[in-house]
């Protein structure tokens, strides 16, 4: 896990499912109930992760920050 990094999203927690909204329409839910981690990018899913650990949530997390910056730089 990198300790220094920081998602630039907003963070939401409903009913047991974190979800964190990035630039550009990339969204990450987390189940805290079931481990399942959905990575997704304008509405289609990119990555989903089963029984996930802190460390692979944190890997996804950079992973949606990178398609958010990504997607942002490209518009420009």
């Amino acid at each position: 896990m990198d300790p220094d990094f920081v998602p630039n999203c907003r963070t939401a927690y409903l009913g047991g499912v974190i979800t964190q909204t990035f630039a550009d329409d990339v969204v990450l839910r987390i189940s805290l109930h079931t481990g399942e981690v959905v990575l997704m990018h304008r509405g289609v899913i990119v990555e989903t992760m089963n029984n996930a650990t802190m460390a692979a949530w944190n890997s996804m997390a950079i992973k949606a920050q990178d398609i958010a910056e990504t997607a942002m730089v490209s518009r420009n």
